[in-house]
Parts: structure tokens; C-alpha cells; sequence
């Protein structure tokens, strides 16, 4: 396999930032990029074939359909499964959701006697495992919760491996379904799909896999693994966004009751009642993502033109390689096996903590350059796609060198340090970094404290996107702002901007603070146009921010004390009306 012949099928990694250097992708546990053939086969269906899917004898609806059904059946042979047994969904978290409904509405009666075998009810239990992606967990506890049913889940131990001391006693008799990921989204760890499936059918419950970080770098046969059902995304494996795919057995499909209802997945309709067309049509109602089905079947062509034997044994390769390589930089801990004795224990990806840095910094940190990684909460981890890898674990030295650096400090008014004036950098945008990083790790206003005013106001406001959060106390000396005081925690950018807010805001008269507040929010959107002069002189430190306006999921980060700052002026105010 040559890594520079693969570059080449895909379009955006012929672009280059910074310096001319190329582009390197670090983020396709998260979402893949697109070859040129998945490209190309996505236009072609827009321009010549678009038409209505099952829905017309015409030219157009006729070749729409023959596309549609085609990529089924690729889809199909890329995962081992018939092509009835392939249901088009959104994403992968809408098939899930689909099997959970599903057993919802056969417990609610839908389905009649067939559903019978979906059926589940207080005494009944659910298990999943801890390393379940939140589309593998929150719909499992969601039914759990609507029928009464306990969910039960397997630990793990320090490595992210499955412990299975207790596995006979978590999946028993009474236990309908097990849920489980085949690769950790987290550690890439491969979970041991034989033990589970052997264990949940001696007592006869339902499996489903989720197969997002499996099929897509490992072959997968759903007869060879014996599981119930089985979701993967599109774009995890090359293809597009808004498509994924559910596999089920046939027997089990045609009797699960749908729980999207609609044109398209009926046979005869009465005033009265209405049947349903058998699997894998039934669970498609309504007008389907076709040019996106089209794509998919695309990249799953792509995937075994490669040969996914080929793709593993890379993934083995890189795998290790990045592991080992992570695992020697100072000051960061990988999560999961550094190396393995099993060749099919992990694939090539890896989450890591950085000791004193907020994931979204360490995530952001090697972007400037030229590289796109993940960072977040385990939600979203850190998995790096074939270009880039061998590239992660030197890229990274110099820069988490360059976050613990440190600026030296002037003193600005009212004797505050003044970080922006004083901050020897070799380029505005460096210098701007170095401000944001030395407000995060100096954050003045840091701890609440009694003002000793009478008019108090105080709010707590949570990034509901990432975790951070934060609570803010104002104190208001009659229209001035007196005292502000906050804790939380976050990235470096939520920090140091509500650290600049303290330095800006303390002192000034109501007037004041609202009219700074507004020339930051204009700042926010901005999208990284240089201010005039007089919002410059405003802002201080806080124009430090303006490149965060490109990015509009840190816009949230750096709004986060400012939201709270004028939610708290609120209800100070009202004290004091």
C-alpha cells in the first residue's frame, strides 16, 4: 500500500497551509475524508440521474433506483450481509435508535404477536458496556427508562479492556439486549465480539454492534461475528455525511416495528389500518437520501478495491507505531495499551491527556501549523487518519514545549499586568497566543469572594458542547461595577477571556461594561478582520480574541464569562431596582 498513491484519490489533502507545507489530517475517527471516486459518483447521480426513488416508472426514477439498490447491495458485500438486510438510516445513531425504538414500540403493542420476541418490561434488563459512544448508550437508557426495564453495563479496566469477571452475572437470563462497540471510539481498543455474542445467545438476548470504528478499517463479516444488528456512518469510511446503515438479520427485521412512519415503507393503506412492506423497506419512509446512499456505496467500493486485509495490516502497523511514539513524550498519557500482543487488539487510533492542558488546547495546538486533530471529551477523541499519523508524535514536541512558555508581565491600569503591551513575539498572531495562554494560567478574578456590596448578582453557565463552565459574581458599587469574582474550569480560551473580562470591566460605570460588552461580541464575529483603533483601545488584552472569531465552535468558549457576566448584571440590578 502506498500512502503517496492513496494521497493522491483524495482532493483536500492537495491543499497546503502555512508556508506551502501540506496538509495533514489527523481527525478521521471523527469523520473521513472524501476520494475523488466517492466525489465523483455523488455529481454524476446529481446531474445526470437524479430522480424519485420506487416512486416512478420514468427514465430518471428508474436509473435513481437501480443507483439506490446498487449501493445497497455494495454496502451489503463490503460487511458480509445480504442486501435485504441493509437499512439506509441518517447516521449510525439513527439506526441504533431505530432497534430501540423498535423494541419500544413492540412493547407498546405495535407489531402484534410477531414483535413478540422485542418485548421488554420491568424485570428485563438492557447491557451495554462504559466504553459505549453516546449513540450506544443514551438510547439503551432511554428504553430502559420508557419501559422499565434495569440497565446493567460491563466495566473496564485501567487500559479501556473490557473486564468480563463478572459476565455471566451482568448477562443472564433475564438480559434482552446486549449493546456493545466493536472499537473503542477512545482507545481503539477491539472488543472481544466472540466471548460477548457466545455469552448473549446461551440466554437468548438480542446484540447489537456498533461497527463506526470497525468497518471502516477492519474486514468485517456480520455472519462470521453472528450479531443481531449491527450501525456504521458513512462518513467514517469515506463516504458522505447524512447516510449510515443498519444491519439486521432478515428474520428479525421483517418483524421489528418501525417507528418512522410514512409513503414508501406501506403496502395497503385503509382509513383504518395499514401494512407494512417487509425489511429492508419498511424502515424507510418518506424521501431517502439518495445522491448520499449513492456516495456510500462509492466508498465501500473503494474499501474493498484496497482490500480491507491490506487496510488492517496498516492499521496494525501504524497502530503500534503511534502508540509507542505518543507514549514517549514527556508530560502526555495515552489512554489504552501503549503496545499489544494480540495483532487484532487495537487499531490506529489513540486518545491522549496532556498533564496541565485543556483537551480543547492540545486539539487545537498542532492545527495552527498544518494539522487537524480532535479534542474534547471522550466523545471526541483524538484518532488520526493514514497520511498523517507517522507525522503526530514528533509534530507535537515543540509545541507543547511552546504552551509552557511563559510572557513577561507589565503593569497596566490600576497597576493590573498588562500582558498584551509586554509580550516579546515574533508575530502578532504568536503574540496573541501568548496572551490567551498566560491569562488561562494567571486568570485574574479567580475565586468567588463577598464584594460587601449590596447589590449582588451571580450566574453559572455551562458550554453544554464541551464541559466548561463557569460562575460569575458581580458586585455593583450604585452604577459602577465594583467587584468581579468567578471559579470554573475549561479550555484556555473560556479562561482567559473571563480573566480579561475581570481586568476590563472592574471599575467601569454600567454604561461602561455594556458598551464593552457589545465591542466583544462584535469582536466574536468579526471572523478575524482587524478593529479600528478605538475598539482596539477598548478591548485592551481582550483583542488577544480576534482570531477566535474563524472558529466558530471556540466563539462559545470565549462567550462563556461574558455570558455569565451579563446574566449576573441582571440579577444584581434587579436588587437594586
Amino acid at each position: 500500500m502506498h500512502l503517496p498513491d492513496l494521497r493522491a484519490d483524495f482532493p483536500l489533502l492537495t491543499r497546503t497551509v502555512r508556508n506551502g507545507k501540506d496538509l495533514v489530517y489527523l481527525d478521521s475517527g471523527a469523520t473521513s475524508q472524501r476520494p475523488t471516486a466517492v466525489l465523483d459518483a455523488v455529481r454524476d447521480f446529481e446531474e445526470r440521474h437524479n430522480g424519485a426513488v420506487a416512486r416512478g416508472a420514468h427514465l430518471l426514477a428508474e436509473e435513481a433506483t437501480g443507483l439506490f439498490e446498487s449501493a445497497r447491495a455494495s454496502v451489503a458485500t463490503l460487511v458480509g450481509a445480504s442486501h435485504d438486510e441493509i437499512v439506509w438510516t441518517e447516521n449510525a445513531t439513527a439506526a441504533i435508535n431505530l432497534v430501540a425504538s423498535g423494541i419500544g414500540n413492540a412493547t407498546s403493542g405495535i407489531g402484534g404477536d410477531e414483535a413478540a420476541r422485542f418485548r421488554i418490561g420491568p424485570g428485563d434488563e438492557i447491557c451495554v458496556t462504559e466504553t459505549e459512544h453516546h449513540a450506544n448508550l443514551v438510547p439503551w437508557q432511554q428504553l430502559a427508562i420508557r419501559t422499565g426495564a434495569t440497565l446493567r453495563w460491563i466495566p473496564l479496566d485501567d487500559l479501556g479492556r473490557l473486564v468480563l469477571d463478572d459476565l455471566d452475572a451482568l448477562v443472564n437470563e433475564r438480559t434482552k439486549v446486549l449493546a456493545f462497540t466493536h472499537v473503542s471510539n477512545v482507545t481503539g481498543v477491539i472488543s472481544p465480539v466472540a466471548t460477548l455474542v457466545a455469552r448473549a445467545k446461551a440466554v437468548g438476548a438480542l446484540t447489537v454492534l456498533d461497527a463506526c470504528q470497525s468497518v471502516p478499517h477492519l474486514p468485517v463479516d456480520v455472519k462470521d461475528l453472528d450479531v443481531d444488528f449491527a450501525a456504521f456512518s458513512g462518513h467514517k469510511m469515506l463516504g458522505p455525511t447524512g447516510i449510515g446503515a443498519l444491519y439486521g438479520r432478515k428474520e428479525l427485521l421483517d418483524v421489528l416495528p418501525p417507528s418512522v412512519f410514512g409513503g414508501g415503507a406501506v403496502t395497503i393503506v385503509s382509513m383504518e389500518s395499514t401494512a407494512w412492506h417487509p425489511a429492508p423497506t419498511r424502515f424507510e419512509a418518506g424521501t431517502q437520501p439518495v445522491a448520499q446512499a449513492v456516495g456510500m456505496g462509492a466508498a465501500a467500493n473503494y474499501l474493498m478495491e484496497l482490500g480491507m486485509e491490506r487496510v488492517e495490516a496498516h492499521e496494525r502497523e501504524i497502530g503500534h507505531l503511534l502508540r509507542e511514539g505518543v507514549s514517549e513524550i514527556p508530560g502526555v498519557r495515552l489512554l489504552g495499551p501503549v503496545g499489544s500482543t494480540e495483532d487484532r487488539d487495537v487499531i490506529g487510533l489513540a486518545a491522549v491527556v496532556v498533564d496541565g492542558v485543556h483537551p480543547h488546547d492540545v486539539g487545537q495546538a498542532p492545527g495552527r501549523p498544518r494539522h487537524c486533530g480532535a479534542g474534547g471529551t471522550p466523545l471526541c477523541p483524538a484518532p488520526a487518519s493514514a497520511p498523517g499519523r507517522d507525522r503526530l508524535h514528533s509534530s507535537q514536541r515543540p509545541r507543547l514545549h511552546h504552551h509552557r512558555r511563559r510572557a513577561r508581565l507589565s503593569r497596566g491600569p490600576r497597576g493590573r499586568p498588562c500582558l498584551l503591551r509586554s509580550a516579546r513575539m515574533s508575530s502578532l498572531e504568536q503574540m496573541y497566543q501568548q496572551v490567551i495562554m498566560d491569562h488561562a494560567r494567571e486568570a485574574h478574578g479567580r475565586g468567588l469572594k463577598d464584594p460587601g456590596l449590596i447589590q449582588i448578582g451571580e450566574s453559572h453557565q455551562i458550554n453544554t458542547t464541551c464541559g466548561d463552565e463557569i460562575t460569575l459574581r458581580v458586585g455593583l458599587d450604585g452604577t459602577t461595577v465594583g467587584s468581579v469574582s468567578w471559579e470554573g474550569q475549561g479550555c484556555s480560551i473560556s479562561q482567559a477571556s473571563v480573566s480579561v473580562l475581570t481586568d476590563l470591566v472592574e471599575g467601569q460605570s454600567l454604561d461602561q461594561a455594556e458598551e464593552t460588552m457589545e465591542a466583544f461580541r462584535a469582536l466574536m464575529h468579526a471572523k478575524g478582520e482587524p478593529l479600528d483603533d478605538e475598539r482596539e483601545d477598548l478591548l485592551g488584552d481582550a483583542t488577544a480574541f480576534v482570531g477566535v472569531g474563524k472558529y466558530p465552535a471556540r466563539i462559545k468558549c470565549a462567550m462563556l464569562g461574558w455570558s455569565a457576566f451579563k446574566d449576573a448584571l441582571i440579577h444584581a440590578r434587579k436588587d437594586q431596582a
